[in-house]
């Protein structure tokens, strides 16, 4: 009941490209989170929404950041880690994406504290899962968009 309530209550508090003061994060929103390809070759390729969508943002900040995908762009379940170990990933790796970010108050509390960590500068939270991303030419700041139920 209460992982509904956190849904619901992310859905009305997030805001979609047009709530973002970043240009980076606006033109991830824009021209991959929010544009509509025909997602179809994922889902009937025995992907779910949030697979194929973690899967489209990777491909696109491989390219944006010039990284090599999979290996500077890791995914985690953030249940399975602690804390400290999820910031010593961060500190090797350029893009972390992280899933399970409401499924528990363990998972809230890790995620909570990772936004608020002085070395982290962007954080995306889509509610199924959340971006960490090491850019240095960018203050800090936290982004909460709404996922892209439409697109699917």
């Amino acid at each position: 009941m209460r992982y509904l309530y956190d849904r619901v209550w992310h859905y009305l508090s997030s805001n979609s490209r047009h709530g973002t003061h970043s240009p980076f994060v606006y033109k991830l929103a824009d021209e991959v989170i929010y544009k509509s390809p025909d997602m179809g070759q994922y889902i009937n390729g025995g992907m779910d929404k949030v697979d194929a969508l973690i899967l489209e943002i990777s491909l696109y900040l491989g390219k944006e950041l010039n990284l090599t995908y999979p290996e500077a762009i890791v995914q985690v379940d953030i249940t399975e880690y602690t804390l400290e170990a999820i910031l010593e990933l961060y500190m090797n790796i350029p893009v972390l994406i992280l899933k399970n970010i409401y499924t528990d108050n363990a998972a809230k509390q890790k995620w909570s504290a990772l936004k608020a960590d002085q070395t982290i500068v962007v954080t995306i939270d889509l509610f199924y899962f959340g971006i960490i991303i090491f850019r240095k030419e960018q203050p800090k700041e936290n982004f909460k968009l709404r996922f892209p139920y439409a697109k699917y």
